[in-house]
């Protein structure tokens, strides 16, 4: 990681609007800086390929679990409500489910 100059822009609060080296415009977290001010700021590197399509595997993973939940837990709640409109109790729907 590199050290880039920056000009502070903005203070929003908390946070700090800077013009970086390379026209880039960062937020940054504001440690008492002014408008005008020139600081200097560690360059973040970007994820790594790998670490990217890792990340996207694993949502994608919760995701379809999540889903698949929500799906199973549906089917459950509606074979409930019409085994009830034919007078059936849980313990003898559960039962036939299993032949």
């Amino acid at each position: 990681m590199g050290i880039v100059k920056a000009v502070v822009l903005k203070i929003n609060g908390y946070q700090a609007t800077v013009l970086a080296e390379g026209g880039r415009f960062l937020t940054i977290p504001n440690h008492n800086y002014t408008v005008g001010q020139e600081i200097e700021i560690a360059e973040r590197r970007p994820a790594k390929p790998l670490v990217r399509s890792l990340s996207l595997a694993a949502a994608l993973i919760i995701g379809g679990v999540v889903c698949t939940a929500l799906s199973v837990a549906g089917s459950f709640i509606t074979d409930l409500k019409i085994g009830y409109w034919i007078g059936s109790s849980p313990r003898k729907q559960e039962g036939w489910k299993f032949l």
